[in-house]
């Protein structure tokens, strides 16, 4: 076997594919032995949306005309995406993920930039919603192809993450932007398209100072406030599992002899998979001592060792609160 042979060998054995897979899996270990000893590694980050840690390294921190950027490197299995929102508990500043790009299939970058204001607006339901937000003003507008530049007095363009709330916010809905809460705007362009990234992504406001501000209706830091709706209490809890449903899974024929798994999945009504439900297993049968059993959580395993009962059969149910929630017949068969 000559050298080059022996090199390819030990590169399939060590990788399982190529001198890149190599590289990259070689600069992954190298990554995460030196990440958090790197002197950029920022061990103050959590997420504003959740409040979990994030492993990351910041750096390169700059102004770009009148917003703050900096670096953000994080290992490719992390959370972060474009759109979200982290919090530096030392600096108690919030950063706004504006770029990130999976560099090498190694580790994540991209762009963070600093959030200057906290944006307040209401939803249908009236709950006052709080959102750190990045807002650029500008004084004109103008393109690389059209040098004439148009004055826009008051035009603030606002960045936010697109979530269930904010792509809510159309055109004509109207924001303080001041923290005195006196100057109030109107939208005049929601861009929910140009910063769609992946799974969250940004959405931009285009806001335009107007004259409207109305102190009896703009108020707690929200325009056209209104009263939150509320629902009158239900004296009866409701019934968690009236609209329950649940499916057991595994192979209706047990061998002689032969251990089975069995598995309880248990979904809502919008077909959403419920975790923590009080269940019980059981087993209807007029052999019930010869069927052996172990529960597991959402797991049950049975065995039948009596050959004289092939082609039998029982009944595996899940009860809640004694009430039947489903079935399955279990067949015996030869085991061979």
């Amino acid at each position: 076997m000559t050298a080059l042979e022996i090199f390819k060998k030990r590169m399939l054995n060590s990788s399982g594919s190529t001198i890149r897979d190599e590289n990259i899996k070689n600069s992954k270990i190298l990554l995460q032995s030196t990440f958090y000893e790197d002197p950029s590694f920022n061990p103050h980050i959590t997420f504003w949306e959740s409040d979990d840690k994030l492993d990351c390294r910041i750096f390169s921190r700059k102004k770009s005309s009148n917003l703050v950027i900096s670096t953000i490197q994080t290992l490719l299995d992390s959370n972060l995406v474009v759109g979200s929102i982290i919090f530096d508990s030392n600096t108690e500043e919030y950063w706004l993920c504006t770029n990130l790009f999976n560099i090498g299939e190694i580790h994540k970058q991209g762009e963070l930039t600093l959030c200057n204001y906290t944006l307040l607006f209401q939803s249908p339901e009236g709950v006052i919603l709080s959102y750190p937000c990045v807002d650029n003003s500008s004084n004109t507008i103008g393109t690389d192809e059209d040098p004439v530049l148009t004055t826009l007095n008051g035009v603030h363009r606002v960045k936010l993450p697109f979530d269930e709330n904010t792509k809510l916010i159309r055109e004509t809905r109207r924001f303080f932007l001041d923290k005195y809460s006196t100057t109030t705007y109107t939208v005049t362009n929601v861009n929910n398209t140009t910063f769609n990234y992946g799974n969250k992504g940004l959405i931009e406001l285009t806001l335009q100072q107007d004259s409207s501000y109305n102190r009896d209706t703009d108020k707690n830091g929200v325009c056209n406030y209104f009263e939150p709706t509320t629902t009158p209490p239900n004296p009866d809890p409701p019934d968690e599992t009236a609209n329950l449903s649940a499916v057991i899974s595994g192979n209706t024929s047990l061998k002689i002899g032969f251990e089975r798994t069995y598995t309880v999945t248990f979904t809502d009504a919008d077909g959403n998979v419920v975790n923590d439900v009080d269940y019980k297993w059981n087993v209807v049968s007029d052999f019930d001592e010869k069927i052996i059993r172990y529960t597991n959580g959402k797991t049950i395993k049975l065995k039948v060792d009596d050959d004289s009962l092939i082609d039998e059969s029982f009944l595996l149910s899940v009860t809640i609160d004694g009430n039947f929630i489903t079935k399955v017949r279990i067949t015996l068969v030869e085991g061979f």
